[in-house]
């Protein structure tokens, strides 16, 4: 029975580091995202202008729909697990000291 505790002890650490670093990952892409957004936003509204044929206030709006979902996307998919992980493993090292 141990052994089986100790096994899924590692898979929770082990998926616990995978959901962190996925995380840290998208995190930093995001941050890098939004910041050739900040001092490119004027050229990249006139090459959407004439592509897609929007107006800066629609671009603006859009452009604030897509980075909060991707956000929301971030949160949900890679900070969540990485938090149920770890206190499924706190919840597993702890029945692993009272047996």
């Amino acid at each position: 029975m141990e052994c089986d505790m100790e096994k899924g002890a590692k898979i929770l650490h082990f998926k616990k580091k995978f959901f962190l670093k996925t995380f840290v990952i998208s995190f930093v892409l995001f941050l890098f995202s939004t910041a050739v957004l900040y001092f490119f936003h004027d050229g990249i509204a006139e090459m959407v202008k004439t592509i897609y044929r929007l107006d800066q206030h629609n671009y603006a709006l859009a452009l604030a729909l897509l980075m909060g979902s991707w956000k929301i996307l971030i949160i949900q998919f890679t900070l969540v697990p990485f938090l149920a992980l770890s206190c499924m493993e706190r919840c597993c090292k702890k029945k692993m000291e009272e047996e």
